[in-house]
């Protein structure tokens, strides 16, 4: 008579009580497993330019991003975006049965069609929205400076 208070185990070294034939060996296991999400995402965010006579406007999305997870590189005629977060989740106690590490990745890069001010260059982050405005350098005075 079995004790209900002990459990039985079957260790993965044990042979099967039940022999297995050919037949059944190559028959489809199905298998009940979720592989967990981790890894980088690469985010593809939205971006429109518009061009404003006297200055370019940059609008893009960059859900759940800080400003501080933004990095602008900017010459006289092109511009570069890199957005980088990390997240580390802990479900559980010290003795957890889930950590979960995330990592979220934007980057864009553009020539513009005329050249800015770079040291002129405005940007905010507001409710996950993006704007850069990015002023002209007027011909004239690009002019002048040359003569």
């Amino acid at each position: 008579m079995k004790d209900p208070k002990k459990k039985e185990y079957t260790y993965y070294w044990e042979e099967p009580e039940k022999k297995i034939s050919f037949e059944d060996a190559l028959k489809p296991v199905e298998l009940n497993f979720t592989f967990p999400k981790i890894g980088i995402s690469n985010i593809r965010s939205g971006l429109d330019i518009s061009d404003r006579n006297d200055y370019f406007v940059i609008k893009t999305i960059l859900p759940g991003f800080k400003a501080s997870d933004i990095k602008l590189n900017i010459s006289k005629n092109s511009i570069e975006l890199i957005a980088k977060k990390s997240e580390k989740r802990v479900r559980g106690n010290e003795r957890s049965y889930m950590n979960q590490t995330s990592s979220s990745v934007v980057h864009n890069s553009f020539s513009l069609p005329s050249d800015i001010d770079p040291k002129n260059v405005h940007a905010k982050l507001e409710n996950s929205v993006l704007i850069i405005i990015l002023p002209k350098i007027d011909e004239k005075k690009k002019l002048k400076k040359t003569n």
